[in-house]
């Protein structure tokens, strides 16, 4: 993934939270991501919780979707 040039971003590899973690530092340097499709990586509570974690007033600046459908994330994480 270069710098800056993806829109939308879909991981479906099963990657659960160690994998969402790993990614966490370059999806925060996608400054026009709009989208990202997180769904069925058996992503819970702590995953969802990391990727917010931390966040600048720069990062996910231009997101507008994420989609963690199929996950076993709950109400608690939101």
């Amino acid at each position: 993934m270069s710098e800056g040039s993806n829109r939308w971003v879909a991981v479906r590899a099963t990657a659960g939270n160690q994998g969402l973690s790993a990614l966490n530092s370059v999806l925060r340097k996608q400054p026009t991501l709009q989208g990202l499709y997180l769904g069925s990586n058996n992503i819970d509570d702590e995953g969802v919780a990391s990727l917010v974690a931390d966040l600048g007033k720069d990062d996910f600046k231009t997101l507008e979707e994420v989609f963690l459908d199929d996950n076993p994330w709950t109400d608690a994480c939101v």
